[in-house]
């Protein structure tokens, strides 16, 4: 038989197209199966969606059958959560069980067990309080009932032994301890000597009614006169003058002067430092002891304007001195703009203070405010430069550099992001942010992440950010280490809403993402101990205020978890603190965290000498200082991110005094 004859050129082209043909159906076969498998994910969430809504109708057929259709689907457990949390423990034992072998110490298992740990209790079925009992559950109520129960069940001795630890402790436990405080008593465990100790935990810390209602317990006379001079040391420090007061050695003696000479010190620091050379003499006081009152003293010294006695204190207890001190110390240095002080103080730092970023720019900075090494201040800032930091992108601007980024936005191994997305508690964070069941779902990354090395740290956060989980993913970087990932840690979130109020409050928008960022990481529903709210952490009475001022609808502090109005409440307040003080970046950034009262105090204070950085430096808030510096270096990476250049400050701002 004979072929065709074909020209080579059609006849690899004829190859290549079967090969491109094999290849396009095969690529269309992965695409229809990644097709049916969204598809079928899609109808596992609107079947979930059933499901829940059935629940929350009461209507247990049809929640029911959901549930059995969603067996393979990642949150079925919080479908047989919700008909075992109050499902009778005798008639679903076994479901119970099941679900907690399952979950193991799961956040939904925990929950299960705390439920059932109370009807157990209230049952007084303590074996089955002890077999269902976790440590992971955590609670100080939960440990004395866990105790309790062991103790009822026979194993009386290491009962007691966990309850006195638990007993003998500074503060007031939980009303639930008192069952098993009672039993310590009727034990007769409580010594006279461990109410002694409680009693002085209590007292140190200031707790001075639960102090008066353990006294009785001590006694002996020589306890209660112990106890009565404990009470009247703490109460007025003077008394470290007579230094017979405490013939006993014991250790909670010893721990109350140290407290009583700090105390003393903040009073009359001179009269503390006499005091203390006698006791650290005659008392067997351990190394950080000696190292908390001397700092205490030293730092008390300078403010009480004894340079002499703490020029002495720096000569003779310089080992005793932390960095701490030493830190707090130069910028003492530098609010005095003494600067000659602040070079001699550096180079008489550890090396290793000395090598820190913020040192090496007060080093250089200090020569060239002195008219010192002109070149040698230029060459560390070339050094510094380099760094993506605040006192890099400062050291940039002396030098009327670019600032340098460093980024390193690294694609993560796909197979080992593939695996830890598939673990089932990964499965079951995404699928709760879809269905917005964010509490839940940063319940389960707590356990999910509680174990992970750096590497999978960093896994995690290529996930939270593919998942445009803002905060976990910045979170998950930092524990990560991975620092120069930026698109990761310094996401453009609510852009349009963003930009919009930026614009309408003529601010740069790099700035406003970075106060975001600094703020709440994104966390639309962020809320602080103290009560601060949404991504730009807004005081609710500042919230009203501001909207009051500026005829903005508001209704309540609710709204301030809705992203747009927080913005536009957030970028019109920022405005404010601007107009305020006079368009000062610095000054509006201070007053955005501390409030504009404080930062008029801490100007009057400075009283217009401080340049821009050594004002910055000496801001006496720790939070305050690096949320400015935070803030203004955020702003240059945002820039960057927006493709723009723009500085963290702008030259009338660098050269103003403040």
């Amino acid at each position: 038989m004979s072929f065709p004859r074909t020209a080579p050129g059609a006849r690899t082209g004829g190859a290549l197209g079967a090969l491109l043909a094999l290849t396009l159906c095969m690529a269309a076969a992965v695409c229809q199966a990644d097709t049916r498998a969204d598809d079928r994910l899609e109808q596992q969430r609107q079947a979930y969606r059933a499901a829940r809504a059935a629940w929350a109708a009461h209507d247990k057929q049809t929640f029911a059958r959901l549930t059995d259709s969603l067996s393979d689907y990642p949150l079925h457990p919080y479908l047989e959560f919700e008909s075992l949390r109050d499902a009778p423990y005798a008639r679903a034992r076994e479901r119970i069980d099941r679900f907690l072998a399952k979950l193991g110490d799961a956040p939904l298992a925990n929950r299960l067990r705390g439920r059932l740990l109370r009807d157990f209790y209230g049952q007084h079925d303590w074996q089955a309080f002890v077999d269902y009992y976790r440590e992971s559950l955590g609670t100080v109520g939960l440990q004395c009932q866990y105790q309790e129960a062991r103790y009822h069940i026979g194993l009386r001795s290491q009962a007691v032994a966990a309850g006195l630890t638990l007993w003998n402790v500074e503060r007031s436990q939980p009303d639930d301890c008192d069952p098993l405080f009672a039993l310590l008593e009727r034990e007769g465990a409580i010594s006279e000597h461990l109410a002694w100790q409680r009693f002085a935990k209590a007292v140190r810390a200031g707790q001075l009614r639960l102090a008066r209602y353990l006294q009785p317990r001590l006694a002996s006379a020589a306890e209660q006169s112990l106890a009565e001079r404990y009470l009247a040391l703490y109460r007025d420090p003077r008394l470290l003058a007579n230094h017979h007061l405490f013939p006993e050695t014991d250790a909670e003696v010893t721990a109350l002067i140290e407290l009583a000479v700090m105390r003393q010190a903040r009073i009359d620091a001179a009269t503390a430092l006499r005091h203390w050379r006698h006791y650290a003499a005659a008392r067997d006081f351990d190394a950080g002891a000696r190292s908390r009152v001397v700092v205490t003293i030293a730092r008390e010294l300078y403010g009480q304007g004894d340079q002499a006695l703490l020029a002495e204190v720096l000569k003779q207890d310089r080992e005793l001195l932390d960095s701490n001190f030493y830190e707090w110390l130069l910028r003492r240095r530098i609010a005095a703009t003494d600067w000659p002080a602040v070079s001699a103080a550096i180079a008489a730092l550890p090396q290793t203070l000395q090598a820190e970023p913020e040192w090496r720019y007060w080093q250089a900075r200090a020569r060239e405010l002195t008219g010192g090494d002109r070149d040698g201040s230029r060459q560390v800032f070339s050094e510094l430069s380099r760094q993506r930091s605040f006192y890099g992108f400062l050291a940039s601007d002396w030098l009327r550099q670019d600032y340098q980024m460093a980024q390193n936005t690294t694609s993560p191994d796909p197979a080992g992001l593939a695996a830890l997305a598939s673990q089932p508690a990964f499965l079951r964070v995404r699928e709760l942010l879809h269905h917005g069941q964010e509490l839940d779902a940063a319940r389960e990354w707590w356990r999910a992440t509680r174990d992970l090395s750096e590497a999978e740290w960093e896994l995690a956060g290529h996930l939270a950010h593919r998942w445009q989980w803002h905060y976990q993913a910045i979170l998950a970087m930092v524990r990560a280490s991975h620092w120069d990932d930026l698109e990761t840690r310094f996401p453009v979130v609510h852009r349009h809403s963003f930009t919009a109020q930026a614009r309408h409050n003529a601010l740069p928008v790099p700035l406003v993402l970075a106060v975001a960022r600094q703020e709440s990481a994104f966390r639309s529903d962020a809320l602080s101990p103290a009560g601060a709210r949404g991504l730009m952490q807004l005081m609710p009475a500042t919230a009203r205020e501001t909207a009051r001022r500026h005829g903005i609808p508001y209704r309540g502090s609710h709204q301030l978890f809705d992203a747009s109005l927080n913005i536009r409440l957030g970028t019109r307040y920022y405005r404010d603190m601007l107009d305020r003080f006079q368009d000062n970046r610095i000054l509006a950034t201070a007053a955005y965290n501390a409030g504009p009262g404080r930062v008029r105090q801490w100007l009057e204070r400075s009283a217009g000498q401080l340049p821009f950085d050594a004002w910055i430096e000496t801001i006496p808030f720790v939070e305050t200082r690096n949320y400015v510096q935070n803030v203004l270096a955020f702003s240059a990476i945002y820039a960057h991110r927006l493709g723009s250049r723009e500085r963290i400050l702008s030259r009338a701002e660098r050269e103003q005094l403040l």
